[in-house]
């Protein structure tokens, strides 16, 4: 990541927009737990990544009212799914502190949080510092 923030000539002229998802969640880089942020407790132009998954015919743990203070304090890793942990543990190896996954930073029985989050899925993408791709979740 260093070498291409330094030397791509791309990706050295791209800046941070400032742009922050709703939503993201803490790696647990640095020894920080798993859980849920909100882009307003972090600071501008925090850098995150995100997953490119298929949710196929397995539901992973996904964000709802019910659980959206528990998943903010912590998110247990023996519940989450191997594509998730994997992401989590690339993430980490990269130095990222945060990524953005669908279904653990939209609300997902929230129709107008669905509505607004996912109008803003091309913007997540775009500014990310990269997007991590399982290609066989």
């Amino acid at each position: 990541m260093d070498t291409c923030d330094k030397e791509h000539e791309l990706c050295v002229l791209t800046t941070p927009s400032g742009f922050l998802p709703t939503r993201l969640v803490c790696t647990g880089l640095a020894g920080d737990r798993i859980r849920i942020v909100r882009n307003v407790d972090l600071a501008p132009g925090a850098k995150f990544c995100t997953l490119s998954h298929c949710w196929g015919g397995y539901m992973p743990l996904k964000l709802q009212h019910d659980n959206f203070a528990r998943l903010s304090q912590d998110i247990p890793h023996e519940e989450l799914s191997n594509t998730f942990k994997d992401a989590l543990h690339i993430a980490r190896r990269l130095g990222m502190s945060y990524i953005w996954i669908d279904s653990l930073c939209i609300i997902q029985d929230d129709p107008q949080d669905w509505t607004r989050e996912s109008s803003l899925m091309a913007q997540i993408y775009e500014t990310s510092a990269l997007n991590i791709a399982a290609t066989r979740s």
